[in-house]
């Protein structure tokens, strides 16, 4: 465990912190929580919400990008509220090392994999969908490839192609991921995003949410990913939004997008 932690600093140092909730205890209350095992060797902080509406749309599934709210970023900005005043249940959960989950290893497509199997289990009457932001929309292009696979629709958010091309812009980082590569060459296939959506299974609708003011998944990005697909996908442009913060920029624009691809 020490030993991930160490390893995992110059990547996400700053951001595996104690974490803060956002919500006020009253509102904390109204969702559900538990502890579920990943085979990263992490247990893994699941909150989860059925929609208060008689038309249970769908459930979704929250993937957090790499930063300290972890899946508070949903609840912060209402994101996951708005969700679940639609019609649709909401599953949150924080990847190994992040907000509340226990320290793991580096495979977090097996943190989804968890998070899916308790989905499935949870709400087994409901179609799945997936959104995943930045960090959340790697590890969720790895799950899709599944034969299995039980996410219908995907939201991937300020998508990386693949982590070299995402961590060149941090260069002490991107030299340790270069030094990864060469003794554990096998995490290449795992962190190459872009190459798994030519191998979804049962995806039916992808949709790539990006920016034009984004440095680090720029919209030449979104695009390759849409051509990677081996399934219908669209890309939707926030202009002015800086990475991963497209809800902040347009919430109303925002907020449509993902109800229409969803609706």
């Amino acid at each position: 465990m020490g030993l991930y932690k160490i390893l995992k600093k110059p990547f996400f140092g700053q951001f595996m912190v104690k974490w803060k909730n956002p919500l006020s205890d009253k509102e904390t209350a109204t969702w559900s929580k538990i502890w579920i095992k990943s085979k990263t060797i992490a247990q893994l902080r699941v909150w989860y919400k059925s929609t208060s509406q008689k038309e249970v749309k769908a459930t979704v599934v929250l993937a957090h990008s790499m930063g300290k709210p972890a899946k508070g970023e949903f609840l912060k900005t209402g994101y996951a509220e708005e969700l679940l005043a639609n019609g649709y249940n909401v599953v949150l959960f924080d990847f190994n090392g992040f907000g509340e989950s226990t320290m793991g290893n580096w495979m977090f497509h097996n943190d989804v994999l968890a998070v899916r199997d308790f989905t499935v289990t949870t709400f087994p009457k409901t179609d799945l969908y997936y959104h995943g932001v930045s960090f959340g929309s790697n590890w969720g292009t790895v799950v899709i490839t599944e034969p299995d696979n039980p996410f219908k629709k995907i939201i991937l958010e300020s998508s990386p192609v693949n982590l070299p091309e995402f961590w060149i812009h941090f260069p002490f980082a991107y030299k340790m991921l270069k030094f990864f590569y060469v003794i554990g060459p096998f995490y290449k296939r795992y962190a190459n995003f872009e190459e798994h959506l030519r191998h979804t299974k049962n995806c039916d609708h992808i949709l790539l949410i990006t920016s034009d003011a984004d440095i680090y998944t720029p919209v030449s990005m979104a695009e390759r990913m849409k051509e990677a697909a081996n399934t219908k996908a669209e890309v939707k442009i926030f202009h002015g939004s800086r990475h991963a913060l497209a809800i902040l920029r347009d919430r109303d624009t925002y907020i449509k997008t993902v109800l229409d691809f969803f609706g």
